[in-house]
């Protein structure tokens, strides 16, 4: 496979200031049939995210890393070292599928250590990510949540209430995305930081469903 002119990561929308890499959504996901999050509308199949030339790439980058992750990362850390951007969503759509592949951004971290690296997986109880959660620049957010037997972070302003009265009573502490909270005009990463903050273990942050 040709990988002259293949860039791996793609610059983050207005509102997330960062690099990004994404995996075609469903297919990637192996959790995607228990919290049936594809089949009830995943954003990844909506909008930019959805067009051609996103679904390409995303297909692409599969390829890569079920066939190929030595190439793949190789590829990352280049772009990674010639950009200015400080920070990389893994996964604006897809999900971690398999132990090698989170090895590979574990290596990735590692090695490219003045970026950081954030990201949201339905995953945390399908793969080991204890390595890659200790790294001083990487921000994991478990997406399924500690109450009502394992619900997801996202849903209707009723059910997220729902969620984190839940979760106050149990001693679960969560951020909510500040986005769904009136704040627009505020940009992830700046005024907003939740996500992006490494602790050292998972965090939780909740968020209406666009």
């Amino acid at each position: 496979m040709a990988t002259r002119y293949y860039k791996p990561l793609r610059n983050g929308n207005d509102k997330i200031d960062c690099l990004t890499f994404s995996l075609p959504p469903g297919k990637s996901c192996p959790t995607a049939k228990k919290y049936k999050c594809f089949s009830s509308g995943c954003y990844g199949t909506k909008g930019r995210l959805a067009m051609p030339a996103s679904r390409k790439l995303y297909e692409r980058n599969f390829e890569m890393a079920k066939h190929n992750l030595p190439a793949l990362e190789a590829l990352i850390v280049k772009q990674l070292k010639h950009s200015r951007k400080e920070a990389v969503r893994i996964h604006v759509v897809g999900d971690f599928f398999s132990q090698p592949y989170v090895d590979m951004w574990c290596r990735i971290a590692r090695n490219v250590s003045q970026k950081r690296f954030f990201f949201y997986t339905k995953t945390a109880e399908l793969f080991d990510f204890s390595e890659f959660l200790s790294l001083p620049n990487v921000s994991g957010n478990n997406s399924v949540l500690p109450v009502y037997g394992g619900q997801c972070n996202f849903g209707t302003q009723f059910e997220i209430d729902e969620l984190e009265d839940a979760m106050e009573k149990q001693g679960v502490p969560y951020t909510h995305c500040l986005c769904d909270k009136g704040y627009h005009d505020k940009r992830c990463g700046v005024a907003c930081d939740a996500c992006w903050k490494p602790t050292g273990e998972w965090k939780y942050v909740t968020f209406i469903k666009h």
